[in-house]
């Protein structure tokens, strides 16, 4: 659940994330586990903090906090402008209301991936390049963690020792290992 909370956020949201990845690219862009945790526990901080100032009580604050940490918080948005009421966030165990306008700027904002530059500046991405593509019907690991194979390709990981291994039923293994500094993008290119 986690997974694809953070996935989609990176999705709808644009950021910069210093050399690794491109503002294009990082909407593409999976979170390894690692990443991730440490990734969505920052963020709760953040909505609990400012959460309170623009009018959520402590129970929705905790909804709140709490839907980004464990990987449930979704939002439901009907079509048309802004309406008292009509955007709700849900979370495996809340439903929280937004009422004001500046409730919905302002969680936006604390969800708009830019907002963490500095944190994610950190982490090195692998660029993983599979041909022949399509399909993508290959099978990604990193680390251990079993991977989606993604569009873009795009991995944020941990800086230090990183292991890849894609795979295709009926070819060879590719598997790479290596050390990505912090800031830098390793390209992986293998031929399933």
């Amino acid at each position: 659940m986690r997974t694809r909370c953070l996935f989609l956020l990176l999705g709808v949201l644009t950021m910069h994330s210093g050399l690794a990845i491109a503002q294009s690219d990082i909407r593409s862009a999976y979170l390894t586990k690692p990443v991730r945790v440490v990734f969505s526990n920052v963020m709760a901080e953040r909505i609990a903090t400012i959460a309170p100032q623009v009018g959520f009580n402590t129970i929705e604050t905790r909804a709140l906090a709490e839907g980004i940490r464990n990987g449930s918080l979704t939002f439901i948005r009907p079509q048309g402008d802004f309406v008292a009421g009509n955007i709700v966030a849900q979370t495996a165990t809340d439903r929280v209301e937004f009422r004001t306008p500046i409730q919905v700027d302002t969680i936006q904002q604390a969800l708009n991936v830019s907002t963490y530059r500095p944190l994610l500046q950190k982490y090195a991405t692998v660029r993983l390049e599979v041909k022949p593509v399509p399909p993508r019907d290959y099978k990604v690991e990193i680390n251990g963690e079993d991977c989606p194979a993604t569009v873009q390709g795009l991995y944020v990981v941990p800086p230090g020792t990183t292991a890849v291994k894609a795979s295709r039923i009926g070819k060879t293994d590719c598997v790479w290992s290596g050390v990505i500094p912090g800031g830098d993008e390793h390209v992986v290119q293998c031929q399933l």
